[in-house]
């Protein structure tokens, strides 16, 4: 007796839940870490429903890769790609600059998705631990640096938010290796 083939989870549920979404023509949304995963479904997702999205990945050939993507994905959809490393605050407020210049409409979304994980843990150029920094302190630090923006959407179109993404992965390197030293963080 043969397994079946599962159906494309996808079809069966992902793309009956955007159907639902109301259009995002006017809106502007802002998303870190979006080459692969999550952020680049909700990149594409919300370029699909006529958002303006702004794409801050690391400077790499995947990020022009998902920036493509999202263009075929929604060809008439504006679509904008800022370097952004999440591992430098040089580059998180170069990056935020460059969001503001822009989008002198306002920001409707940031979408913190961006996350990584380093074993063993090492500095970051800021001298602080690079998993800590990437994925919470940037965050931090674009989200105030963005505040302005979400601020004028909020004012202007009765809402804006900030969804912050996270991960339980450091959980498993904790595991793996014995436990993490509160001093390496």
């Amino acid at each position: 007796m043969s397994t079946p083939t599962p159906k494309k989870i996808e079809s069966l549920h992902f793309d009956g839940f955007v159907q639902k979404l109301p259009r995002m023509d006017g809106k502007t949304v802002a998303v870190t870490g979006c080459t692969s995963g999550t952020g680049l479904v909700f990149a594409k997702t919300l370029a699909g429903l006529g958002a303006k999205v702004v794409m801050l990945n690391r400077q790499s050939q995947r990020a022009e890769q998902a920036f493509d993507a999202v263009k075929k994905f929604a060809p008439e959809a504006k679509v904008v790609s800022i370097a952004c490393d999440l591992g430098s605050f040089k580059s998180v407020r170069s990056a935020a600059a460059l969001v503001i210049a822009s989008c002198p409409e306002g920001l409707d979304i940031l979408c913190n998705n961006a996350g990584m994980m380093v074993n063993p843990s090492e500095p970051s150029e800021d001298g602080f631990n690079l998993e800590i920094q990437t994925n919470h302190l940037s965050h931090f630090l674009l989200t105030a640096e963005l505040w302005p923006l979400l601020e004028k959407a909020a004012d202007e179109r009765g809402e804006a938010r900030v969804v912050n993404h996270s991960s339980i992965a450091r959980t498993f390197a904790f595991h793996l290796n014995g436990g993490v030293s509160g001093k390496d963080l």
